[in-house]
Protein backbone atom coordinates (compact mmCIF):
# COMPACT_ATOMS: atom_id res chain seq x y z
CA UNK A 1 0.00 0.00 0.00
CA UNK A 2 2.86 2.70 0.93
CA UNK A 3 4.74 1.50 -2.24
CA UNK A 4 1.78 2.27 -4.38
CA UNK A 5 1.73 5.42 -2.82
CA UNK A 6 5.59 6.43 -3.31
CA UNK A 7 5.07 5.09 -6.69
CA UNK A 8 2.71 7.31 -7.88
CA UNK A 9 4.61 10.41 -6.53
CA UNK A 10 7.90 9.24 -8.46
CA UNK A 11 9.78 8.42 -5.32
CA UNK A 12 12.97 7.03 -6.53
CA UNK A 13 13.58 3.88 -4.60
CA UNK A 14 13.65 1.12 -7.51
CA UNK A 15 17.52 0.87 -7.89
CA UNK A 16 17.55 -0.24 -4.15
CA UNK A 17 15.29 -2.39 -4.23
CA UNK A 18 16.33 -3.91 -7.43
CA UNK A 19 19.82 -4.08 -6.18
CA UNK A 20 18.90 -5.82 -3.23
CA UNK A 21 16.74 -8.47 -4.99
CA UNK A 22 19.59 -8.78 -7.51
CA UNK A 23 21.72 -9.39 -4.86
CA UNK A 24 19.96 -12.18 -3.00
CA UNK A 25 19.46 -13.88 -5.98
CA UNK A 26 22.70 -14.08 -7.56
CA UNK A 27 23.43 -15.92 -3.53
CA UNK A 28 20.72 -17.87 -4.28
CA UNK A 29 21.80 -18.88 -7.49
CA UNK A 30 25.46 -19.73 -6.64
CA UNK A 31 24.61 -21.79 -3.64
CA UNK A 32 21.31 -23.86 -5.32
CA UNK A 33 23.78 -25.05 -8.22
CA UNK A 34 26.53 -25.71 -5.99
CA UNK A 35 24.27 -27.83 -3.48
CA UNK A 36 22.15 -28.94 -6.19
CA UNK A 37 18.30 -27.32 -5.61
CA UNK A 38 19.56 -27.44 -1.77
CA UNK A 39 20.59 -23.92 0.53
CA UNK A 40 23.31 -25.14 3.60
CA UNK A 41 21.84 -24.96 6.96
CA UNK A 42 24.30 -22.33 7.65
CA UNK A 43 22.61 -19.76 4.73
CA UNK A 44 19.29 -19.11 6.88
CA UNK A 45 19.01 -15.40 5.04
CA UNK A 46 18.93 -17.40 2.10
CA UNK A 47 17.18 -19.67 2.61
CA UNK A 48 14.20 -16.99 4.02
CA UNK A 49 14.45 -15.32 1.17
CA UNK A 50 13.94 -18.12 -1.82
CA UNK A 51 10.87 -18.69 0.33
CA UNK A 52 9.53 -15.37 0.18
CA UNK A 53 10.26 -15.60 -3.42
CA UNK A 54 8.05 -18.80 -3.81
CA UNK A 55 5.74 -17.15 -1.12
CA UNK A 56 5.55 -13.84 -3.75
CA UNK A 57 5.16 -16.55 -6.98
CA UNK A 58 2.07 -17.92 -5.64
CA UNK A 59 0.72 -14.55 -4.59
CA UNK A 60 1.46 -13.02 -7.77
CA UNK A 61 3.43 -10.41 -6.51
CA UNK A 62 6.86 -11.03 -8.80
CA UNK A 63 7.43 -9.78 -12.13
CA UNK A 64 7.79 -11.75 -15.34
CA UNK A 65 11.68 -10.65 -15.44
CA UNK A 66 11.79 -12.17 -11.71
CA UNK A 67 10.15 -15.31 -12.61
CA UNK A 68 12.17 -15.96 -15.54
CA UNK A 69 15.55 -15.14 -13.52
CA UNK A 70 14.21 -17.66 -10.97
CA UNK A 71 13.50 -20.63 -13.34
CA UNK A 72 16.79 -20.21 -14.88
CA UNK A 73 18.69 -21.50 -11.67
CA UNK A 74 19.81 -24.88 -12.02
CA UNK A 75 17.68 -27.38 -9.59
CA UNK A 76 14.70 -24.30 -9.02
CA UNK A 77 11.43 -25.39 -7.99
CA UNK A 78 8.20 -23.48 -6.91
CA UNK A 79 7.44 -26.21 -4.86
CA UNK A 80 10.36 -28.38 -3.95
CA UNK A 81 8.07 -30.34 -1.56
CA UNK A 82 5.72 -31.22 -4.33
CA UNK A 83 8.29 -31.89 -6.70
CA UNK A 84 9.90 -34.50 -3.93
CA UNK A 85 6.22 -36.00 -3.26
CA UNK A 86 5.97 -36.95 -7.36
CA UNK A 87 9.50 -38.38 -7.45
CA UNK A 88 8.84 -40.72 -5.27
CA UNK A 89 4.86 -41.47 -6.11
CA UNK A 90 6.67 -42.24 -9.49
CA UNK A 91 9.32 -44.80 -7.62
CA UNK A 92 6.41 -46.04 -6.00
CA UNK A 93 4.33 -46.68 -9.22
CA UNK A 94 7.57 -48.50 -10.86
CA UNK A 95 8.48 -50.34 -7.60
CA UNK A 96 4.34 -52.02 -7.71
CA UNK A 97 4.30 -52.38 -11.32
CA UNK A 98 7.51 -54.22 -11.53
CA UNK A 99 7.31 -56.42 -8.27
CA UNK A 100 3.40 -56.19 -7.93
CA UNK A 101 3.80 -55.58 -4.11
CA UNK A 102 1.52 -52.81 -3.20
CA UNK A 103 2.30 -52.51 0.45
CA UNK A 104 7.08 -52.03 0.77
CA UNK A 105 8.16 -52.57 4.02
CA UNK A 106 9.53 -49.54 6.35
CA UNK A 107 12.73 -51.11 4.89
CA UNK A 108 11.80 -51.50 1.39
CA UNK A 109 14.63 -49.83 -0.91
CA UNK A 110 14.21 -49.37 -4.66
CA UNK A 111 16.31 -46.81 -6.44
CA UNK A 112 18.11 -45.39 -3.03
CA UNK A 113 14.83 -44.14 -1.62
CA UNK A 114 13.45 -45.92 1.44
CA UNK A 115 9.55 -46.68 -0.21
CA UNK A 116 7.78 -47.58 3.21
CA UNK A 117 9.08 -44.79 4.64
CA UNK A 118 7.49 -42.63 1.82
CA UNK A 119 4.05 -44.75 2.18
CA UNK A 120 3.91 -44.20 5.79
CA UNK A 121 4.54 -40.74 5.38
CA UNK A 122 1.31 -40.46 2.29
CA UNK A 123 -0.86 -42.37 4.70
CA UNK A 124 -0.54 -40.60 7.85
CA UNK A 125 -1.08 -37.53 5.29
CA UNK A 126 -4.67 -39.18 4.09
CA UNK A 127 -5.58 -39.68 7.59
CA UNK A 128 -5.33 -36.33 8.42
CA UNK A 129 -7.23 -35.22 5.56
CA UNK A 130 -4.04 -33.29 4.04
CA UNK A 131 -3.14 -35.88 0.86
CA UNK A 132 -4.11 -34.20 -2.62
CA UNK A 133 -6.90 -35.93 -3.79
CA UNK A 134 -4.65 -36.92 -7.05
CA UNK A 135 -2.78 -38.30 -4.77
CA UNK A 136 -5.06 -40.11 -3.46
CA UNK A 137 -6.56 -41.53 -6.86
CA UNK A 138 -2.80 -42.40 -8.34
CA UNK A 139 -2.78 -44.36 -5.03
CA UNK A 140 -6.01 -46.05 -5.35
CA UNK A 141 -5.39 -47.07 -9.22
CA UNK A 142 -2.24 -49.06 -8.18
CA UNK A 143 -3.71 -50.86 -5.54
CA UNK A 144 -2.14 -49.13 -2.52
CA UNK A 145 -4.44 -49.44 0.58
CA UNK A 146 -4.81 -45.58 2.43
CA UNK A 147 -7.08 -46.84 5.09
CA UNK A 148 -5.61 -50.01 7.19
CA UNK A 149 -6.87 -53.61 7.00
CA UNK A 150 -6.82 -53.86 10.73
CA UNK A 151 -5.29 -51.91 13.43
CA UNK A 152 -3.85 -53.73 16.99
CA UNK A 153 -3.01 -51.06 19.32
CA UNK A 154 -1.16 -48.51 17.91
CA UNK A 155 -0.33 -50.79 15.04
CA UNK A 156 -2.21 -50.23 11.42
CA UNK A 157 -1.57 -53.39 8.87
CA UNK A 158 -2.05 -52.44 5.30
CA UNK A 159 -2.33 -56.46 3.84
Amino acid sequence: EQYKKLKSLNFSFEDVYENSWNEHFEIAKKLLKQHKGKIPENHQKTERWVTKQRNNFKNHKLHSKQISLLESIPYWSWDPFRDIFEKNMKLLEEFVKSSGNTNPGQKQIYKGKVLGVFLTKARLAYRKGKLDEVYIKRFKRLGVKLEPSRIVGSVRYYD
